[in-house]
């Protein structure tokens, strides 16, 4: 470890705390932890516990952490029933990772749509005074629309793969990783990569990986389209709900490029996590993304009905291709580990002492 490290330890070993709503290990918020954890138990020696609804007596051990005024961090990605729990304690550093608005969710999904504005309700009754980290530009102005100004910008980590480059496929091959909702935008992607089977008449291979939740009118027309575009004679498309970090990693690498038109994200990790893979990224813009990627790769909304003709001319252009990829993989380099940690230990230096 650098001496810039070194300077930072905490003189005693001491244990932080951090929150999130979800159990799942699979569930981005809990992912983006762990990877934030691990790094800052390095730079600052100190222990890490994760909490969630399913620990062990936990509304006991909130209570125990906000009478002691111990430092927790906690991660909001939207209506949270435990956050009356600790919002006294002076110690909370509230991390927002993002509401996806209600009304992509309302024909679909309104149990969704109701959560959401459960979140911007409670948001603004959340006191100002506190602290907030978060991951991009476009959530930094998010929260101050709430009235939030006292907030620091740390960025999502994009782990590194740890296995050797795959080449890439010898048809085209394109890739989408995300949730099948109607805020990713999906129905209208299957349609673009048609548009663009179609007009090539070559072999175009899909990847999906992501699954829709049980019961979900939007998954449902999903996979009825998925099921016609399987019968296309110029389309392999194949559609994956449950695999690990390797074979998606794999999977990153031997794709010519990740497509998203995605309507929202606060941040976009799978996109850069292709890019760190290997292969670069076009996507409709949406927010966060490309204030992460500063536009690089972004394809506007007035101009969405070209994207499929943008993914013919990338794929179609091998030195196209590779400078999209050069500006972004500049970006998102400095977003992995250990480049990372500098940022990591900039923001987080602030409130472990």
């Amino acid at each position: 470890m650098s001496q810039l490290f070194e300077d930072y330890k905490v003189t005693q070993r001491k244990t932080i705390f951090f929150w999130v709503a979800a159990s799942s290990p699979y569930n981005s918020i809990q992912i983006q932890i762990h990877l934030t954890a691990k790094i800052i138990s390095k730079l600052f020696n100190v222990e890490i516990q994760v909490l969630h609804p399913n620990s062990v007596r936990i509304k006991r051990k909130l209570r125990e952490i906000s009478k002691a005024h111990e430092i927790i961090f906690w991660h909001y990605g939207g209506f949270d029933t435990y956050l009356n729990l600790l919002e006294k304690n002076k110690n909370v550093m509230f991390v927002y990772h993002n509401i996806t608005p209600a009304k992509f969710f309302w024909t679909t999904e309104p149990l969704v749509a109701i959560r959401s504005l459960l979140g911007k309700i409670q948001l603004n009754l959340i006191t100002k005074k506190h602290k907030w980290i978060t991951m991009s530009e476009y959530n930094r102005k998010e929260l101050n629309k709430f009235g939030f100004n006292n907030v620091l910008l740390c960025p999502n980590i994009i782990s590194s793969s740890p296995i050797e480059p795959t080449a890439k496929s010898k048809d085209i091959s394109l890739i989408f990783v995300g949730r099948i909702s109607p805020n990713k935008n999906c129905l209208f992607l299957l349609e673009q990569v048609e548009k663009v089977a179609n007009q090539l008449q070559l072999q175009i291979n899909l990847t999906i990986v992501g699954s829709a939740k049980p019961g979900c009118k939007f998954g449902k027309k999903f996979s009825e389209k998925y099921v016609e575009l399987t019968k296309h004679p110029n389309l392999r498309i194949n559609w994956e709900n449950d695999i690990n970090e390797q074979m998606l990693n794999e999977l990153y690498q031997q794709s010519w490029l990740y497509v998203s038109t995605s309507l929202h994200e606060g941040f976009g990790v799978p996109a850069c996590e292709s890019i760190a893979n290997g292969t670069p990224a076009l996507y409709l813009e949406c927010g966060g993304q490309e204030s992460v990627l500063r536009k690089i790769g972004m394809i506007p909304k007035n101009k969405e009905d070209l994207f499929y003709n943008e993914i013919i001319k990338i794929v179609l252009n091998e030195d196209k291709r590779q400078q999209l990829y050069k500006q972004q993989i500049e970006i998102v380099s400095k977003l992995i580990s250990p480049e990372v940690d500098k940022q990591i230990l900039e923001i987080y230096k602030q409130i472990i002492n």
